[in-house]
């Protein structure tokens, strides 16, 4: 008896199994890099990028401090050098620290993607 229940119990862990996310989904947020030098007075932010690529495919660039708490919205300027990258951010925002995150969110529906980097574009 104690095995048959044993077995039930032992074979029922297959139910709770989630299933594996599309990698899309995976990678809707992405740390991109940490901020390097903030320049409050000028509203602008240098940040070092974390592994090779492109930077900006599509989704909206962003700091975030460790604990959570202080989010900034970046826009990306075109200056760089290597994997040092210029944003600008809203002085009236929380302002972002060194050693903040620098994320990048990903919107999931494709078409919004697209709009963005077409607006990104554009400017």
């Amino acid at each position: 008896m104690t095995w048959i229940v044993t077995s039930f119990l032992l074979g029922g862990c297959g139910f709770f199994k989630k299933e594996e996310q599309p990698e899309s989904e995976k990678q809707a947020i992405q740390v991109v890099g940490e901020v390097t030098s903030v320049h409050a007075e000028q509203g602008f932010l240098l940040f070092r990028r974390y592994g090779p690529g492109q930077l900006l495919t599509g989704g909206v660039l962003s700091t975030r401090s460790l604990d959570g708490r202080r989010a900034a919205h970046l826009e990306l300027s075109p200056e760089k050098l290597g994997r040092f990258y210029a944003a600008d951010f809203a002085k009236e925002e929380n302002l972002p620290r060194k050693g903040d995150v620098v994320v990048l969110s990903k919107i999931p529906n494709r078409a919004l993607n697209e709009a963005f980097e077409q607006a990104g574009e554009d400017l």
